[in-house]
């Protein structure tokens, strides 16, 4: 069962025998009819997935993990740097070239890429982005100009002192509107200087504007030219060099035609990456680090919505998994299907750390030993925050491993070793693809063997035939959902609170999206309609998925009923996972698309909402207070929802297995 056809050849095969099924009106013709038809389904989705012959290959991970420069290292996107230096060695100075290793993608110690950057092959070399609109630079730099103020003048506004706390942002700002900070010497700030030349905050703000010159800032797209600028004979060298420069460039915002980015995709020539040695790999994407926001709509998307990524989790080894495990965690339920084996760990441990870990039996002997004891320890926390992360999709690199701090190569190593171990890892994540292909395929046969049970059994025993009544009978008995707790506006509220209130000001200002901070309100309110539903389903859905296991547990061995249960019982799973996910996208929509639109000016919850800065303490209360009001009724729209999802989607979903009739 390892091709398309062979799956299409078995789905023609079921659905004839669905059509043989439909004239018969008997119990068992009308429950394998429904089992049959959601074997093809899941056939069809199988077929899909094993259609894709390229994976985008994604890496998440926190803030200053490692991350950035692990993804250099593995794909060789590192260039030789000579810098002469002074030795002195009995009283003789010397002068000495060294060679060291650096990244082409800017790294450092957290807060150095200021969006998702993505490496695509192509013929020729060269860099694009999707820039930031021009409103939202104005209301960039509005809060830049807000924060300078507030130094110069302590006095305005001090119960609102904004943290710019994005450093990387920050920067781009600064050079953007060409006003830099200097820490050698005397400290000087020349936005600060500006700002003393100005009685008032608006004045100062539309100065700096102008300095943006945003008209300007038009170009998305930059080319390599061959043999132009050329500072080597070595055109790889040049092209490699002219990468780091320009994306640095790009990344700091010092292009005077270019926007601050929202997002990077450098093109590569097979000079830079032959993506002919990484057959299964259709692009590498480095996201943006995770910070204050955990999860992002941005991240949702790849793991829930595209099949085709591949998403490695990076950890460093000491927090492993903590600072991702509650990410995964939302994502890899025990109802989700084709997540897991999507998704891969990568821990980074930094120079020799796993020597120095300490087992149950004292200090270990050596580094594969510390990263043996490590895996076991990780796959233990997985075990206890009951996720089912596949423990061979546990891997382990440290970019670092063969360098000295200064990032020459050890002399005790070869380059060969370097290579080797970037080999190790690549095979290890094309492993974690063949693992999800070969578990996929696994799938197809197990369905087939169920189909065929079917196929063969052409009557019910007595016996797993009242088994059946009994089950419909305590299915039918889930109708209601008891007390469901529908404080979504309450915890929709509270989610909102976490924001510093000029953070806050400013996402109003935006009208809920603010981009450049990854916040997204209708989003944060999906969240939180989705833990909410997770709160009112969990019970009956765990009392359907009991009454299914002693009805398992109760049926005759190698009765047909026992692979008709199972496949009950997947669809459970998936009508649950889809309600969690339906109503949560239901809630989002009906915040962004009825009750807080249209989302301009026009509306006057935003024109008041913007109105209420600057009258006086109270801002953040007041304004939750405005969006409170105006979700009265939400609550109630999502009590009724649930009720409505869970009878329709999954309760009688699951009925119409008994008799299909009843429920047309």
């Amino acid at each position: 069962m390892r091709g398309k056809k062979d799956i299409e050849s078995l789905q023609e095969q079921i659905s004839k025998e669905i059509n043989r099924r439909k004239n018969s009106k008997n119990f068992w013709c009308s429950i394998s009819s429904g089992a049959l038809k959601d074997i093809n389904n899941r056939l069809e989705r199988i077929k899909k997935i094993l259609q894709i012959s390229k994976y985008d290959i994604l890496f998440i991970g926190q803030v200053g993990v490692g991350k950035t420069t692990a993804i250099c290292h593995l794909f060789n996107l590192v260039y030789e740097h000579e810098e002469k230096k002074t030795i002195k060695s009995n009283d003789k100075v010397k002068s000495k070239t060294i060679t060291s290793i650096k990244e082409i993608l800017s790294t450092g110690s957290g807060k150095t890429t200021i969006c998702e950057v993505i490496i695509k092959p192509a013929s020729e070399t060269y860099i694009e982005i999707s820039p930031c609109s021009e409103e939202d630079m104005i209301e960039l730099i509005r809060e830049f100009c807000i924060s300078i103020w507030q130094k110069v003048y302590p006095d305005y506004n001090s119960e609102y002192l904004l943290d710019l706390s994005s450093t990387e942002l920050i920067r781009a700002i600064r050079n953007i509107v060409n006003l830099k900070e200097s820490h050698k010497g005397n400290s000087r700030d020349q936005a600060e200087d500006l700002a003393k030349k100005f009685t008032q905050l608006d004045d100062f703000t539309n100065e700096v504007i102008n300095c943006a010159k945003l008209s300007q800032r038009k170009e998305t797209r930059i080319n390599f030219i061959k043999g132009q600028n050329s500072t080597k004979e070595n055109d790889i060298y040049t092209e490699t060099i002219w990468i780091k420069d320009t994306f640095n460039e790009i990344n700091l915002a010092k292009i005077s035609t270019f926007s601050i980015p929202r997002k990077i995709v450098i093109y590569v020539s097979p000079n830079i990456i032959d993506f002919k040695l990484y057959p299964k790999f259709n692009s590498i994407i480095d996201t943006k680090g995770i910070d204050e926001v955990k999860n992002r709509k941005d991240l949702e998307s790849y793991i829930r919505n595209k099949d085709q990524t591949i998403c490695i989790f990076t950890e460093s080894f000491k927090s492993a998994p903590s600072n991702v495990s509650e990410l995964i965690a939302r994502y890899l339920t025990s109802e989700s299907e084709d997540i897991d084996t999507k998704f891969g760990l990568l821990i980074l441990p930094q120079k020799g750390e796993p020597e120095k870990l300490l087992s149950s039996d004292g200090q270990v002997e050596d580094r594969d030993e510390g990263i043996a004891v490590r895996k076991s320890d990780i796959e233990t926390k997985f075990r206890q925050q009951k996720i089912q992360f596949i423990p061979d999709n546990i891997l382990f690199y440290d970019a670092k491993q063969f360098y000295l701090s200064d990032d020459i190569i050890d002399p005790n190593y070869e380059t060969s070793d370097i290579n080797l171990e970037k080999e190790r890892l690549n095979n290890e994540i094309n492993n974690l693809i063949e693992r999800r292909e070969k578990k996929l395929r696994a799938e197809v046969r197990k369905l087939k063997t169920i189909f065929l049970q079917i196929q063969n059994g052409n009557v019910l025993k007595s016996e797993d035939e009242t088994l059946l009544l009994n089950l419909k009978k305590k299915i039918e008995e889930q109708n209601i959902i008891k007390y469901p707790s529908c404080n979504l506006t309450l915890r929709y509220i509270q989610s909102l609170k976490k924001h510093h209130v000029m953070v806050f000001r400013a996402i109003n200002n935006r009208r809920g999206i603010y981009n450049l901070r990854d916040i997204n309100i209708y989003f944060d309110c999906k969240n939180v309609a989705e833990d909410l539903v997770k709160v009112n389903l969990r019970k009956p859905k765990d009392e359907i998925s009991g009454a299914i296991g002693l009805a398992k547990k109760e049926a005759i061995d190698k009765s047909i009923l026992i692979p008709i249960l199972e496949v009950i019982q997947n669809k459970v799973d998936t009508c649950y996972e889809e309600i969690v996910i339906s109503l949560g996208n239901q809630i989002s929509n009906k915040l962004k698309k009825e009750i807080l639109k249209p989302q301009n000016e026009s509306n006057p919850f935003w024109l008041e909402v913007k109105g209420r800065w600057g009258g006086g303490s109270g801002y953040r209360d007041d304004v939750l207070c405005m969006y409170e009001n105006e979700m009265k009724g939400i609550d109630n729209f999502f009590r009724d929802e649930i009720q409505d999802l869970w009878q329709q989607q999954l309760r009688n979903n699951i009925l119409s297995f008994f008799d299909e009739e009843d429920f047309e």
